[in-house]
């Protein structure tokens, strides 16, 4: 087998496929069942010619390809990959480096390093922040919200990782009604429940209203989390961020920022009785 014979197979096939995009249907063009049997089939016992696999695999995936990168996608909000981010991608996928810690890496060490401070500066946070690279939206709520939940708790003589959640004091979650669904779905998992969030009426633009949040932050006692929607993904309209900060620190609380990176979609403070 010619490594180069099969990069450029797959080179080939990616390059053909931007360039047609523009004009092809956006969808999917078959169901479930007839992708099922496209691509499935028993496990096979034994190895398969590279080039083979690559041209079934093209073959049998292109009817259920969808064409996010398209100039006529406007299913959801995704990104859109370009040709020089995916000739990176495609080195980053050769090099196969392992991120855990510096010695496994240097170069991509130094690299997180480097996006780290250009994300700080775009955001206006200070350089003594620190920056965590996730999935997406879903993960970097949750990585938000479990921070919050270390720091409120731990303002309250309670440490998660040492004496868990079972009789940890209540805490309160404030969010806006059009709270996106990875926030639910993110306290969910961190053991808070969807039924202990405090919702706060919005506006059409999916905005929290300042004199809701301000009566909901009156009645709750105790530590609290206030999670706040920058960037509806409706209509793009953010709640007043710094409105909120303001009052909840008039009404006796502090915050400490935890922000997701530029994937995620909502920035949490976190809230706590002093």
């Amino acid at each position: 087998m010619s490594i180069r014979n099969l990069l450029a197979e797959a080179h080939a096939y990616a390059a053909t496929y931007l360039e047609t995009v523009a004009d092809r249907h956006v969808g999917g063009t078959c169901d479930r069942r007839e992708l099922m049997a496209r691509l499935g089939g028993r496990l096979p016992e034994g190895p398969s010619d590279p080039h083979t696999a690559l041209a079934n695999l093209v073959r049998d995936a292109e009817p259920g390809i969808v064409a996010t990168v398209g100039p006529r996608y406007f299913g959801f909000v995704t990104g859109g990959a370009l040709p020089v981010t995916v000739a990176a991608d495609w080195l980053a996928s050769a090099w196969d480096q392992n991120g855990a810690m510096y010695v496994m890496s240097p170069a991509l060490a130094v690299m997180e390093d480097i996006v780290s401070s250009w994300i700080l500066e775009t955001l206006g946070l200070p350089a003594s922040a620190s920056v965590g690279f996730v999935t997406g939206a879903h993960m970097a709520n949750f990585t938000c919200l479990a921070a919050a939940r270390h720091e409120v708790l731990r303002r309250t003589g309670w440490t998660v990782e040492e004496q868990g959640l079972q009789r940890a004091p209540h805490v309160r979650i404030v969010a806006g009604d059009h709270a996106h669904v990875s926030v639910v779905g993110a306290l969910r998992m961190l053991g808070f429940g969807a039924t202990e969030i405090i919702r706060v009426a919005v506006d059409d633009q999916g905005r929290m209203q300042i004199d809701d949040f301000d009566r909901a932050l009156a009645e709750v006692d105790g530590p609290s989390i206030v999670c706040v929607q920058a960037g509806n993904v409706g209509s793009g309209g953010s709640d007043p961020v710094g409105a909120v900060v303001r009052s909840a620190h008039q009404q006796g609380r502090g915050c400490t920022w935890t922000a997701p990176s530029a994937c995620g979609r909502t920035q949490s403070p976190s809230c706590g009785s002093k």
